[in-house]
């Protein structure tokens, strides 16, 4: 198991050439910090 932190994952895909154009809490779409503890999703496209 590994455990990423939001700002660690964020610059992994800026590193790796992608931009985070979402974050979310769930595979409903809630915005992050909407849900507690949640998840988190993200929704990125290489630029």
């Amino acid at each position: 198991m590994w455990y990423l932190f939001r700002y660690e994952m964020e610059h992994l895909l800026a590193r790796s050439g992608f931009e985070v154009e979402a974050l979310n809490s769930d595979f409903d779409r809630k915005p992050y910090g909407a849900i507690y503890p949640g998840e988190l999703i993200f929704i990125a496209r290489r630029h």
